[in-house]
């Protein structure tokens, strides 16, 4: 079941992955993992209303809907991003925000 404020979706193939990433975060993104472009990825849940309570409170000490949660994934793990234009003028950054 997917927590309040996120989708969670099954993809059969690349293509449907990519279909769903898109019809999300619109056709301006990126891919990114671990061992590219990426030293580790992170996850934040800012909204935890709908996360698992028991969970949240036996491992963080905390209560539903209270503070954002924040985890690392694994290094098969691919994040999609919305891929912000940039000018001549930006400076790269080291994370995604």
């Amino acid at each position: 079941m997917a927590a309040i404020g996120e989708d969670k979706f099954c993809a059969t193939s690349l293509e449907s992955m990519m279909d769903f990433a898109i019809s999300r975060l619109g056709k301006n993104i990126k891919a990114i993992s671990n061992g590219t472009k990426a030293k580790a990825l992170t996850i934040c849940h800012h909204d935890t209303r709908g996360m698992d309570p028991i969970m949240l409170y036996e491992i963080l000490k905390g209560k539903r809907g209270t503070v954002p949660v924040c985890h690392f994934v694994g290094n098969k793990a691919i994040a999609w991003v919305p891929n912000p234009v940039t000018t001549e003028f930006d400076q790269p950054h080291s994370c995604v925000v």
